[in-house]
């Protein structure tokens, strides 16, 4: 493989990789589990009850209690009917309720049963031996694909589209649990990019800094190589935390994760190799820097331009590390470019 062939093999991947983030980016748009979003739903008034707390997982995404007292808190139904049933023998749903079958789907596309019935009697059918649940409330997000005219006419900037209410009863007295959902856009991501460019690109150019002999390019190879591996693997550490923080199967995670997980692998397997500073070892290098750039870095581009991030890293370290990794092709294209060109072998007679 030529120094050329090498470019065209990066561009390659950034095309891929492009392509994959506009099939990604609408369900990135309004949420969806794994998935980063612009919404914000959280608690802002519940009662003080010693076991019971309430939380909103994934931006907008889900409702959840946990009940470690006692007694058993019943949560309401759309139509005010006993809906989940969440204390010390576990978690039970009553399969009467039309809220059972409605909350399956994030917008409620979904026919619900002739059983359904919010004026009969509960049938309660255990679905937990824990104190807790976590479930779609449709009362804690926006109900449709696209946003409500506020959120367009706020021009950017952070609005409250709604103030929502989800009752429940405990010990005896009706109560609620109260809460708001925001539309939070987030900061531009390009300065974080334009940031490790200038941090990465001199740290690349000091393998540059001597004439460039055959004898002296381990010095090239040798600093960007082990820029690329600390950049993959620390890249890791996006698709891992967004596994650690999602509450969905593992089996609905490996569409996002995976691919990036093993591109990030593929990118640190050629960063290891390059430190031969041989031919091999800089198409390696090149390779392995094209698959970082695509597994760890454009893939995840979609997730950095929404302003809740489903990781258990923070929002800022979550940034930097997917701008570190779109940066280092940089510096390491033009050292595995470079290297290719002087190193190539000699063609055979």
């Amino acid at each position: 493989m030529t120094a050329r062939h090498l470019l065209r093999f990066m561009v390659l991947v950034m095309g891929v990789a492009a392509w994959a983030i506009t099939l990604e980016a609408p369900a990135h748009a309004h949420g969806g589990g794994t998935s980063a979003t612009n919404w914000l739903s959280r608690v802002t008034d519940a009662p003080d009850l010693d076991g019971v707390a309430w939380r909103v997982e994934g931006g907008d995404e889900r409702l959840e209690v946990r009940n470690t007292s006692s007694r058993p808190l019943i949560v309401r139904g759309y139509d005010g009917e006993p809906y989940l049933r969440v204390g010390p023998d576990g978690v039970w749903g009553n399969a009467r309720s039309p809220a059972t079958y409605l909350n399956t789907d994030r917008l409620a596309a979904v026919d619900v049963p002739a059983r359904a019935d919010a004026e009969a009697q509960p049938v309660w059918q255990k679905l937990s031996s824990e104190p807790v649940w976590i479930w779609h409330d449709h009362r804690v997000h926006w109900m449709a694909p696209e946003p409500p005219p506020q959120v367009t006419e706020a021009d950017g900037k952070r609005v409250t589209v709604l103030d929502w209410s989800v009752p429940f009863r405990y010990a005896g007295e009706d109560r609620a649990v109260r809460g708001q959902l925001d539309w939070v856009p987030a900061p531009p991501f390009w300065p974080w990019v334009v940031a490790a460019v200038v941090l990465l690109t001199p740290i690349g150019a000091l393998g540059l800094r001597s004439r460039p002999r055959a004898d002296r390019w381990p010095g090239l190879a040798e600093r960007p190589a082990w820029l690329l591996a600390g950049v993959a693997t620390l890249g890791l550490l996006v698709p891992a935390s967004r596994l650690l923080a999602s509450a969905d199967p593992w089996a609905a995670l490996i569409g996002p994760v995976l691919p990036a997980v093993l591109l990030a692998v593929l990118g640190l397997m050629g960063a290891r190799r390059a430190l031969r500073s041989d031919y091999a070892g800089f198409v390696a290098l090149g390779l392995g820097s094209a698959m970082v750039l695509a597994g760890v870095g454009l893939l995840q581009v979609p997730d950095v331009l929404r302003s809740q991030i489903p990781a258990v890293l923070p929002f800022t370290v979550v940034r930097i590390l997917v701008a570190c990794a779109i940066a280092q092709a940089l510096p390491v294209l033009i050292a595995a470019v470079l290297g290719t060109r002087l190193l190539q072998p000699a063609a055979e007679v």
